[in-house]
């Protein structure tokens, strides 16, 4: 199966392209190297699937924006880490329209 590992750079990302690239095609995606994609930019996740346009799945281990603690973040800044994390997350499964011949969301299976 092809697989799009979002998040390929953190630490999570690598730990997840590694269990997976001995049966998989990986290709991993991060804000920084040969694939790139931001969460918080929409028109990147689109052209992330015109690119890879014949995934078979995606895993997201992406996270960004800032870490705060929680008893001292103010509004503004929990507003920026929904909006960078959450909402980012949700852009991830809400793709382009795929060709009907292909199942938008496959198992991996070990």
């Amino acid at each position: 199966m092809k697989v799009i590992v979002i998040g390929a750079s953190g630490t999570v990302g690598r730990a997840v392209e590694a269990a997976l690239s001995p049966r998989h095609e990986v290709v991993a995606a991060s804000r920084r190297g040969p694939v790139q994609v931001d969460l918080e930019d929409g028109t990147s996740l689109d052209a992330l699937f015109q690119t890879v346009p014949d995934a078979d799945a995606v895993v997201c281990c992406a996270a960004s924006g800032p870490l705060v603690r929680l008893e001292t973040v103010t509004d503004e800044k929990f507003t920026a880490g929904v909006a960078a994390k959450l909402l980012g997350q949700a852009r991830v499964v809400d793709p382009p329209p795929r060709p009907r011949d292909r199942p938008a969301t496959r198992a991996l299976s070990r």
